[in-house]
């Protein structure tokens, strides 16, 4: 909730991001990486999405988690596990709430109830800001299979790094520039969360 208060009252004060952040990506939505803390308590991400972008079934990696609708607005539909299926690699999973959330407003999330999709599903780019309780490499995806039946599978997560041109209008005498912590597109079986 800290964080969450925190990241309130900058969009309130009318606080901004550098320019580059801001641009969507071509395929899928964009992640990318504003600030890693050096000691590995929490890092800070920026994701854009494009009209009609979203993310499938996924978690956080046992990370807590906030995210801040800095622009636009997106549809959240929470899940909630409610089995497994060892024999068979499946989880059982339930859709919880389902809401939009507009701009200024936060999604808390804590373990263990992490598991959720997000959407754009207006004509506008929507922008999010995101803080983990740790640096968030990799999460499961869930796929579908049958009825409440989803199949979770890890994936490598990676950042998108063309925006360094945004630091061109960015206030250096407000924030520190933030670690960059990978670069390039997502390697073959990796993807944007």
């Amino acid at each position: 909730p800290a964080a969450a208060e925190a990241l309130r009252a900058w969009h309130r004060r009318g606080g901004t991001l550098p320019g580059g952040l801001l641009r969507p990506a071509e395929a899928g939505y964009a992640r990318r990486v504003l600030h890693m803390d050096k000691l590995g308590r929490y890092s800070v991400a920026v994701m854009v999405w494009a009209p009609f972008q979203g993310t499938a079934v996924h978690d956080h990696a046992q990370l807590w988690c906030t995210e801040l609708c800095y622009q636009g607005q997106l549809l959240v539909q929470d899940f909630l596990r409610v089995g497994e299926d060892p024999e068979q690699g499946l989880v059982h999973l339930e859709r919880g709430a389902n809401y939009t959330q507009p701009a200024g407003a936060c999604e808390v999330i804590v373990p263990p109830q992490e598991l959720h999709s997000l959407m754009n599903t207006s004509d506008d780019t929507a922008v999010t800001v995101h803080v983990y309780g740790g640096p968030m490499d990799s999460c499961h995806m869930y796929e579908q299979v049958e009825g409440t039946a989803y199949r979770p599978k890890r994936q490598g997560l990676c950042y998108h790094s063309d925006w360094a041109q945004g630091w061109d209008d960015w206030d250096w005498g407000a924030a520190d520039r933030p670690l960059i912590s990978t670069e390039g597109e997502p390697a073959e079986g990796e993807y944007f969360i």
